[in-house]
């Protein structure tokens, strides 16, 4: 009983000193938005939302960068701005108008609360999904450059108040207000774009209707950004309708034709239709535009494998774990290469290090239990069918059936 209470107090002030270690940090930061002239109170109001929360999370930001993960990668500005925007949830703690012998105005005061004990599970998840990252990139260089466009359009609209009232400046007034309106729905659909990224979770969106009409939205308010075409053709290959999600690629490449992440996901829907050649042109572009894309050389991998061209496609999953030493899905697709070249003893071995990082690769334990199989460990080769049919994939189980290998 004693060695019990001394273990329960070992567990406790364990327990307590890892509590005692994680706090919430608040950063708040206020912004003081004049309006009128040209632009009205609502569009006002949209700019110093964004300028809030956009200037809060720059606060934060700063913190971000004294992570250990985060001082390692070593980001760009943009980056641990985009990191921010992703792992922290920012609200707007308060809004009011104000007055003043010059105008009238609006303050906003914005606030991100950051909880240290889950932050570094955030960062790390994020961090590990290149694509959403670059997505929250993306969308914040298109909110900064809405930004900058208002702070020109105010510089314009404080002129032209102050020039004589003639046709003339009415009509520049006039458009003035049409510009203002424009940014500031742009500033709407980066919102509404940033809140369809929120709901990506290990590149998978976790509610893809919503995320859906997020995106429908943001494309309504502003159809000229690339991204959110790319975005939304994303929800359509996860909801397999992928004529629809082609669609959207080709529009974010029309509209931006350097756009890496349309090129991929083009090559992704063009290869879930089985048209392989298609496919490997639209990797071949996302190499080119982007060679250290492990992703894009493994997808490029499966196509000569689905073309029987082992060969070619090892040589692609041999340069993506070049890129990406730890990328479980290029090691178990290097050992279907293994396999179809007979090579079972190589393919084994690729086997055991994607399942080492990967224990749920169902892929690899089919490919083992078959290279098992072929090597005549049946013992070992069936163990290994059976675990990958648990984990959701018969297919190989019951192929081993048939040739009467596990019985």
């Amino acid at each position: 009983m004693k060695r019990l209470s001394v273990f329960l107090i070992v567990i406790f002030f364990s327990l307590f000193s890892i509590t005692a270690q994680a706090e919430v940090k608040t950063f708040l930061h206020t912004v003081r938005q004049p309006f009128g002239g040209s632009q009205s109170p609502d569009d006002a109001r949209n700019a110093a939302i964004a300028k809030a929360k956009r200037e809060v999370l720059e606060m934060a930001g700063t913190y971000l960068e004294s992570l250990t993960i985060v001082e390692e990668a070593v980001l760009t500005k943009d980056r641990v701005l985009a990191l921010a925007s992703g792992v922290l949830k920012t609200e707007i703690a308060s809004q009011e108008n104000y007055h003043t012998k010059d105008g009238f105005g609006i303050i906003v005061k914005a606030r991100v609360q950051v909880d240290t004990g889950l932050l570094e599970e955030r960062v790390n998840k994020l961090m590990a999904d290149r694509r959403a990252l670059e997505q929250l990139t993306a969308s914040l260089k298109r909110e900064k450059e809405l930004l900058s466009q208002i702070n020109i359009l105010e510089e314009e609209s404080r002129k032209l108040a102050k020039q004589e009232d003639t046709q003339a400046t009415r009509e520049k007034k006039k458009a003035l207000t049409q510009e203002f309106k424009q940014a500031s729905r742009g500033l709407n659909a980066v919102s509404l774009n940033n809140q369809a990224i929120t709901l990506l979770e290990s590149s998978k969106y976790t509610d893809l209707k919503k995320a859906l009409g997020l995106l429908n939205n943001a494309i309504e308010l502003d159809p000229s950004y690339a991204s959110f075409y790319n975005n939304r053709g994303i929800v359509y290959l996860k909801l397999k309708i992928y004529r629809k999600a082609m669609q959207n690629f080709n529009k974010a490449i029309e509209l931006y034709p350097n756009i890496t992440q349309a090129y991929y996901n083009r090559g992704v829907a063009y290869h879930k239709l089985k048209e392989y050649r298609k496919a490997m042109q639209n990797f071949n572009k996302t190499i080119e535009l982007y060679p250290n894309d492990a992703k894009a050389w493994n997808y490029r991998g499966v196509c000569y494998g689905d073309l029987k061209e082992y060969r070619k496609a090892m040589q692609n999953f041999n340069k993506a774990i070049e890129l990406d030493p730890g990328f479980a899905t290029a090691h178990s697709n290097r050992a279907g290469a293994y396999y179809m070249l007979k090579e079972f003893t190589n393919a084994i071995k690729e086997c055991n290090k994607a399942i080492e990082l990967n224990p749920n690769d169902t892929k690899a334990y089919t490919f083992r239990g078959a290279a098992f199989l072929y090597l005549g460990l049946e013992d070992r080769g069936c163990a290994d069918m059976r675990k990958a049919c648990e984990m959701g994939d018969c297919d190989g189980l019951q192929q081993a059936r048939q040739d009467e290998e596990c019985f």
